[in-house]
């Protein structure tokens, strides 16, 4: 697999030298180029430079928050897979995360076996979506397609793959809600 760029966005350096541990733990033998960010803006400068595949974000951050960051990213027209990590969590923020795109949505103090899990499905995402480019750009070479359509094609059947985590996401929230709403 050729390299991955990590950008972690967290005000906690702390907490960025420990996500980066499990990224490096996760994509062990695969070559990783990490980013780091203290706050939103910040990371918005190092996305509209650097294109990282995937970012682990805080919630919870000076400048600009994980959910706008997530919403500037869209804005950029980048397709990384984000991880949004925060001790502030709620069912609102988790529902914000998911309908913006995230990838997962983990609680501070995370379990690291968890975040391990989650960063195997986005290393398996991201492994789908570079195959994926690579057949459709071998298969409309040989006609002659613009670059753009190339590009249309591969943007659609990426948005398949997203959704489809997206809907395993919301079935998940609404699980939580109701476990909730028994325990209560």
């Amino acid at each position: 697999m050729d390299l991955i760029k990590v950008l972690i966005a967290d005000d906690e350096p702390e907490v960025r030298d420990l996500l980066e541990f499990e990224v490096r733990e996760s994509f062990e033998g695969i070559e990783l180029e990490f980013y780091f960010a203290g706050d939103g803006v910040e990371a918005v400068e190092i996305i509209k430079i650097h294109n990282p595949d995937i970012i682990l974000t805080d919630l919870k951050m000076p400048k600009m928050d994980g959910v706008n960051l997530m919403k500037a990213t869209r804005e950029l027209k980048k397709t990384p897979s984000i991880i949004m990590i925060t001790a502030y969590g709620s069912y609102e923020h988790v529902l914000d995360a998911m309908h913006l795109g995230a990838f997962d949505f983990f609680e501070k103090p995370f379990d690291e076996e968890l975040l391990k899990m989650s960063l195997t499905r986005v290393k398996n995402f991201i492994q789908f979506k570079r195959s994926m480019y690579e057949q459709i750009t071998l298969f409309l070479k040989d006609d002659n397609v613009r670059d753009e359509t190339i590009e249309q094609v591969f943007e659609f059947v990426e948005s398949i793959a997203k959704e489809r985590y997206a809907v395993l996401g919301e079935r998940l929230i609404r699980e939580l809600r109701n476990q909730k709403a028994k325990a209560s």
